[in-house]
């Protein structure tokens, strides 16, 4: 017979072991007889688990109390060789009680090894339920001790804690050769492994523990097929003993050996608190662990067998043994029908039948009046069977929830009796500062002297408050002399042998605990003499007699003093020397660790997996697992923090630093990067301050006294890179050097802990953090040092596993309650006590009107918050410096200016410095909101190379200040979060928005010089250039990995709009709520100059800038506002400095409101419901057109040989991504509504720069609308109506203030009106175009004189001749210098472009028309004068007898189409063409009309 995993021994069991201890007790039975009872129940008890009990063997002095059972088989195969007894029943309290067990033997194999039997498995699932309920019980326990121990304080020396010394003081316990193992030889077919635990023996008395360890055999062979005799016989032999260790065993725990020593003194009062009650000494010599690939792989193996172990269990019933491995189809098929009806189909339909539901409720009314009757001690035997019998028909819940209501309900009704008392308090069940245990109702006088001077119990009254407070009655000192964790696995697939990979040595550990009663204080003391990591052996070989022979130090202490450890840690409550409730002492020393890639990659391949587990039960355990411990930690942390007012804390840990050499191998004087983690310390700032507001002069000192500071500084953050040989050790010790990447920063935070836990007025925790300044230089001949480092470092790769396995998870159950221990528990506790709430109710009307105002007052209490924490952190300045090395500079002479990091034997030149200045954020946690700000002073982007006429370096980004006391922020930040649940959400400051955001800009200026701009593109282009370039083996790797992402991604969409398209068809109509959202931004002005090293060219001015989103369920709103944008010529002497300008006092030149709907299927039905509404506004400007500006802008572009590339790129692919948009819209049917008021600006044509003589040409007022129309031939149609007006051109003269004088009018226009249709859904009428434009314009009529055609031609000659060339470069060698762009680059960008329009034209295969275009105008004329116009007066009329002609187009029509391939067809035709002779000479004589249709 195989073991089914650990033997349980039911309850009953121990009940009737404490029945024969109980007639061992009486003298009046004779021993005859009391044999005869002893073997009846060891006959009726121990028959379901001693196998063939031999009552010869059992061997009972009954007297001398002296039991011993030999050779005792377990079932169903488990061996104890001897058991001996010794209880001296005549002198209990005087002489030793001894156990004595010899020879343990237990094998253990998997459950699928053992035949299925129904009884045991409904044993087991019944024992694991009520595991689960006493868990469940347990932690409700727990925290009812936690909320009894705020109100009960007392510390008594108790008869219950004198009885617990007595007995473990007169316990001699011995454990002699013990062995149990598990083999397993099914999770792994044709791979056996066996692990196990071993013991050479315990003294308890002697205080000595002999080779205690833990093997994992991989490939071992199996011993559950040998006989019993041999099985026991094997086990034997391989017990670790101090002379004989088996070499055939594969230990992750190696034979451990304890000494221990234990000095007593029961009655420390009259030993005058000289030694503690207990004094304790445990040496351990050596702890080594170890762990191989071999046993990795099992140990992953065998907890995925776990959970397919699980899976079959549930369902092995349903099938017999022999039929598992069958390949019969139909019997497969079968054996699923049965799991499914079994499992799924008919609990589900027996939930609903109301004989089930009828005797469900009966079971729980019976069961709560058993578990009332267990409570008060009168349940039967009988009883106690059918509880269990409806304990295995009930769940967890309902079994946690009946107790707990019966123990609500029940009352102290019986008496306590001593034997009941003393089960109770063996039990753990009863309060430990009761001080006696009813002895004067069992026990004479004398009895009751004797037994408390055999424990040493001195009374009731006596208390450990009475001892001194320095006195320490527990002191356990723990010495361990080395620790050591190896880590095996094979070097190459072909090695026979494992050697170590990482071994990681603690020498000298030591661990001290003592206790002081009188004061309740504790103080934990560890010591750490040491820590080294060891690496991969150069030699690939192991020396077993020098482990760290070859081998590379990964980690080891740097400078430790000889008396000093390199770790100690103290922890002490209530310490007597400090003013505080615990004191906190953390002292260590520098660590250097350095990586080392061949163990690093050994190390990842192996604890790399080589297939893919299904580790789901293994999360879950770990998951119930964690809810519970932080349920328990959670209760133990609120205590604490609750109780603790002042904390001591030290904390110094000296600098430890990483290296990362080059190649992965560090050697003496190779290059690396080093990072300093930096000097931590962290302590109580005000320790010899008493905290008292006895001595506050005022509220704000009080309010300091209310906390308890800790300071805490990082001192010495650094980064470095050193070549070869270069002194990098010398460098980390100094301030600045060419070596630092990053120069030693410091950071200071101040930590306050308010001493009040429930004051509005006062946060519970400040924190307040200063970084003084972060230092960064980096240079482009460094940064390819790093990349080449980087790149050297040979990383580990993985594997792609061989096999996918598909997770295993329970089905869903919705009718069942799955919960962990603590959600039941809660769960449990908010329904309970039913009788304690009926009670109260009963009470409610008596104190009816007490209990609303109480609820009143508790109302207007919940508007005031609590702050949980308050943090405010500032970064005085970050600063980046970048420097470029001379070989890659330009011939450009170096501007000399003045740098504190310039070396003047260093071949690198700083280039561009950028700095962030103070930075400052705060963030504030309250009970029902969380507030973050956040804001930045100024950002500097200097251009070291280039100077201004003061001598300054040149500014490209600053933010604009008034002068140096301006202390206005840059970037400002604001965010406010809430919730729902907040009493004050529909009030200020929350206005019912759960997210609130603010960002503030205030004045950013940005100067873009042309050689400054060059210079960096030439930076970048050597940077671009320089970088390392992929392989094509890399190239394909790369597209493969692209597609194969690309393939899950398109599974996954699939697998989502198959889920998304099920949900719509249960829920068509529901919207999905969404947070409500509230983020407003201001922009006051962004100001950015175009300029030369000779001149200024254009400034340009943006302010007014607002922008306010706010999202809600239904809908999201945009808001956009512009309120300046101006463009001037720096030019002192230009006379038109305003190129464009705002025309009036608007307070907003733009103006966007945007609103996007979140519509249901229904709304979208109603025609007149849009997805998305915008409004535009758009105010009046002038503009100046002065030719040379467009030519210097031009100029300026194509000297950065960016424009054209630029453009034609951006415009290709602007084009295709609005092909595929507007595709996008089409499909989705987005219904787009605008209401847009667009007024054109007025631009002004000067003849040229300086003269007042100018055009004008308004562009009028342009309105757009949108409606929707439903046609039954061309379905939902989008209507576009545009209307364009008060067009016109006019010839103008300026006085010296640019103000109109005289005016006289060139072009006059009627209103232009268009409609664009375009259909949502095109697919209905394929043969109509998307997009239908129609455009009429009555008439087009321009007046022309004499003087009005000088002024134009003014305009074309002097205009459009003027250019300011000149002052963009000095030579044409500048451009050549600075021109960074390469033929392959260039060759590839238009490469990029063919391939952009290539892609469009190949996107279509039916041609179809996309656009059709109608534009009509009824006339165009032309009208011409003599002689000059008057100028004198704004928009003169014409005298009539000046004119000379007069020319009419009439009826100008044009039709255009564009195809869905780019192609197009356009067709104009004119109706009518007239000319008349207007002259006054010609009217009576001769022709004066032309005309021609």
């Amino acid at each position: 017979m195989h073991a089914h995993g650990h033997v349980t021994r039911p309850a009953r069991g121990k009940s009737s072991v404490a029945v024969a201890s109980l007639d061992l007790l009486s003298e009046d039975k004779s021993s005859e007889k009391t044999e005869r009872d002893i073997e009846f129940v060891f006959g009726k008890t121990e028959s379901d688990y001693i196998e063939n009990l031999d009552y010869k063997k059992l061997k009972i002095d009954l007297w001398n109390g002296n039991v011993v059972l030999e050779k005792l088989y377990l079932k169903p195969n488990a061996l104890v060789k001897k058991l001996t007894l010794v209880i001296p029943w005549k002198n209990l309290y005087k002489q030793p009680t001894k156990a004595y067990i010899d020879g343990l033997y237990i094998l253990v194999v998997p459950k699928t090894e053992v035949q299925y039997d129904a009884q045991q498995d409904e044993n087991e699932q019944y024992e694991a339920k009520m595991k689960e309920v006493q868990k469940i019980e347990g932690l409700r326990k727990e925290k009812e001790a936690y909320e009894n121990s705020k109100q009960s304080q007392q510390d008594h020396d108790t008869f219950v804690e004198r009885m617990q010394l007595t007995i473990i003081r007169n316990l001699e316990l011995s454990i002699r050769n013990i062995h149990i193992a598990y083999e397993d030889k099914t999770t792994k077919p044709g791979h056996p492994f066996s692990f196990g635990l071993t013991l050479n023996y315990i003294e308890l008395r002697l205080g000595e523990l002999s080779s205690l360890a833990f093997y994992w055999n991989s490939n071992s062979q199996s011993h559950s097929d040998m006989s019993r005799n041999d099985v026991v016989e094997y086990l034997r032999s391989k017990i670790a003993t101090k002379d004989n260790i088996p070499n055939d065993i594969t230990y992750i725990l190696r034979p451990l050996n304890v000494i221990a020593k234990l000095i007593m003194v029961t009655k420390p009062r009259e030993d005058h608190f000289k030694r503690p009650m207990f004094d304790i000494m445990i040496d351990l010599d050596q702890i080594s662990f170890n762990i191989n690939r071999e046993q990795y792989s099992d140990l992953l193996d065998l907890l995925e067998f776990q959970d397919y172990v699980a899976l079959q269990t549930k369902f092995v019933k349903y099938r017999s043994m022999h039929k598992i491995q069958s390949k019969n189809t139909k019997e497969w098929w079968k054996f699923a029908y049965n799991v499914i009806v079994n499992e799924e189909v008919r609990p589900r339909f027996d939930c609903y039948k109301w004989e089930n539901i009828k005797a469900h409720l009966d079971r729980c009314r019976e069961y709560r009046t058993l578990h009332f009757q267990e409570l008060t001690g009168k349940l039967t035997y009988e009883q106690k069977q059918r509880a269990q019998e409806i304990e295995k028909k009930l769940d967890v819940f309902n079994l946690t929830y009946i107790r707990r209501s019966a123990e609500i309900e029940k009352k102290e009704q019986e008496p306590k009796t001593w034997w009941g008392n003393v089960s109770t308090w063996w039990a753990g069940n009863t309060d430990k500062n009761d001080p006696e245990l009813d002895l004067e109702k069992v026990l004479s006088s004398d009895e009751k002297k004797k037994l408390y001077d055999a424990i040493g119990y001195e009374g009731e009254n006596t208390s450990s408050a009475d001892y001194p407070n320095e006195y320490v009655d527990i002191n356990l000192a723990i010495g361990l002399k080395l620790l050591d964790v190896n880590i095996w696995s094979r070097l190459s697939p072909d090695d026979l042998n494992f050697n170590i990979v990482a071994r990681a040595v603690v020498p000298g550990t030591n661990v001290n605990f003592k206790r002081r009663p009188a004061s309740a204080g504790i103080k934990v003391a560890v010591g750490l003499r040491s820590f080294e990591l060891f690496g991969l052996s150069t030699t690939g070989e192991t020396n077993m007699q020098n482990l760290n022979e070859n081998r590379p130090v990964l980690a080891k202490p740097q400078l430790i003093e000889q008396e000093k450890d390199l770790l100690n840690v103290e922890f002490e409550t209530n310490p007597i020397e400090y003013k505080s409730d615990y004191r906190i002492q953390v002292l260590s020393q520098s660590l250097q660790i350095t990586y080392d890639s061949p163990t690093i990659n050994k190390l990842v391949t192996c604890f790399e997996p080589d297939t893919a587990r299904n580790l789901y039960g293994v999360k879950q355990a770990a998951y119930s697992t964690y809810t519970d411990v932080k349920q328990r930690s959670y209760l133990l942390m609120k205590h604490n923090l609750e109780k603790v007012k002042v904390l001591d804390i030290n904390i110094d840990m000296q600098s430890s630093y990483f290296l990362l050499p080059a190649n992965g191998v560090y050697q003496d004087g190779c290059s690396l990067i080093c990072m300093d983690f930096g000097h931590l310390t962290l302590k109580r700032a005000d320790e010899d301050q008493e905290i008292s507001h006895e001595n506050a002069k005022n509220l704000e000192e009080a309010r300091k006294l209310s906390y308890t500071k800790f300071q805490l500084q990082l001192d010495s953050v650094q980064l470095l890179y050193a070549q070869k040989n270069e002194k990098w050790y010398e460098a980390r010790r100094q301030q600045e050097t060419r070596l630092h990447l990053i120069k030693p920063m410091t950071l200071n935070m101040n930590v306050y802990k308010c001493i009040y836990s429930d004051d509005a007025d006062l946060p519970a925790w400040k924190i307040d953090g200063q970084i003084p300044a972060i230092d960064m230089r980096l240079s482009d001949k460094r940064l390819f040092q790093i990349i080449h480092h980087v790149q050297s470092l040979p990383f580990p790769e993985t594997k792609n596993t061989s096999e996918t396995i598909q997770k295993i998870e329970p089905a869903e159950q919705p009718s069942q309650i799955s919960l962990s221990a603590a959600d039941t528990m809660e769960k449990v506790e908010e329904m309970t006590p039913v009788k304690k709430i009926q009670e109260e109710q009963s009470q409610l009307d008596e104190n009816e009107q007490s209990k609303i105002d109480e609820k009143k007052r508790k109302k207007e209490n919940s508007y005031f918050q609590l702050t949980q924490l308050d943090a405010t952190f500032e970064l005085s300045q970050v600063n980046l410096l970048i420097e470029e090395s001379s070989s890659q500079s330009s011939s450009r002479r170096y501007s000399g200016v003045k740098n504190d990091h310039y070396d003047e034997g260093s071949d690198e030149r700083p280039f561009l410095r950028l700095s962030l200045v103070s930075m400052l954020a705060r963030t504030t946690f309250k009970t029902y909101d969380v507030s973050f700000d956040a804001s930045l002073a100024d950002i500097i982007l200097l251009h070291q190379q280039f100077v201004t006429q003061s001598g300054e370096p040149l500014r490209l980004i600053s933010a604009k200040k008034h002068n140096e006391n301006d202390d206005t922020k840059l970037i400002s930040v604001h965010f406010l979060n809430t919730s729902r649940d907040n009493p004050m959400f529909k009030r200020e400051p929350y206005n019912s928005i759960e997210n609130a955001g603010k960002f503030h800009f205030s004045k950013l200026e940005v100067i873009l010089q042309l050689e400054a701009l060059l210079s960096i593109l030439r930076f970048h282009d050597n940077l671009i250039k320089r970088l390392p370039t992929e392989t094509e083996d890399e190239k394909q790797k790369k597209r493969e990995q692209e597609e194969e992402k690309k393939k899950n991604e398109q599974q996954e969409n699939d697998k989502v709009i198959t889920t998304v398209t099920d949900k719509e068809k249960k829920k068509p109509d529901t919207v999905v709520a969404t947070p409500s959202l509230a983020i407003s931004a201001e922009l006051e002005e962004f100001r950015f100059i175009i300029s030369t090293e000779e001149a200024p060219l254009f400034d340009i001015s943006v302010g007014g800038l607002k922008a306010n989103v706010s999202q809600q369920p239904n809908k999201t709103i945009v808001n956009l506002i512009l309120s300046n944008f101006n463009i001037y010529d720096p030019n002192p002497h230009a006379k038109y400095k305003k190129i464009i300008s705002q025309q009036g006092d608007a307070d907003e030149l733009l103006r966007i409101d945007l609103i996007l709907h979140n519509l249901s299927n229904d709304q979208k039905k109603d025609l007149n419901a849009v997805d998305c509404n915008v409004e535009v506004k758009f105010a009046k400007a002038n503009i100046v057109f002065l030719f040379k500006h467009i030519d210097v802008l031009l100029s300026f572009l194509d000297t950065l040989d960016v424009a054209k590339a630029a453009l034609e790129l951006a415009s290709s692919q602007y084009a295709e991504a609005t092909i595929e948009n507007i595709q996008k819209l089409q499909e989705q049917a987005f219904k787009l509504q605008l209401d847009v008021q667009f007024n054109a600006p007025n631009i002004f044509v000067p003849t040229n720069s300086y003269s007042n003589e100018a055009l004008l040409l308004d562009l009028g007022k342009l309105s757009l609308r949108t409606k929707f129309l439903q046609d039954e031939k061309h379905g939902l149609i989008e209507q576009q109506n545009i209307k364009l007006e008060n067009v016109l051109a006019s010839r103008v003269l300026l006085n010296n203030n640019h103000d109109i004088e005289g005016e006289v009018i060139l072009l006059d226009c009627e209103i232009l009106t268009t409609t664009i249709n375009r259909l949502l859904y095109p697919d209905q009428a394929k043969n109509e175009p998307v997009v239908s434009v129609k455009a009429d314009w009555d008439l087009v009529h321009f007046k022309l004189s004499k003087g009005d055609f000088s002024c134009i031609m003014k305009v074309l000659l002097e205009n459009f001749s003027e250019n300011i060339k000149d002052q963009i470069v000095s030579d044409i060698e500048t451009v050549e210098q600075y021109h960074y762009k390469s033929a392959d680059q260039e060759a590839e960008e238009n490469k990029l472009r063919e391939t952009v329009l290539q892609k469009q034209h190949e996107s279509h295969t039916e041609v179809t028309t996309t656009v059709r275009v109608r534009a009509e105008i009824k006339t165009v004329a032309l009208t011409l004068y003599l002689g000059e116009s008057n100028m004198t007066k704004r928009r003169q009329d014409r005298l009539e007898n000046l004119k000379l002609a007069d020319v009419r187009i009439e009826a100008l029509e044009t039709i255009f189409k564009q195809m869905n391939d780019s192609s197009y067809k356009a067709v104009g035709r004119i109706k009518n063409f007239l000319l008349d002779d207007l002259r006054e000479t010609h009217q009576s004589a001769g022709v004066t009309r032309q005309e021609k249709q």
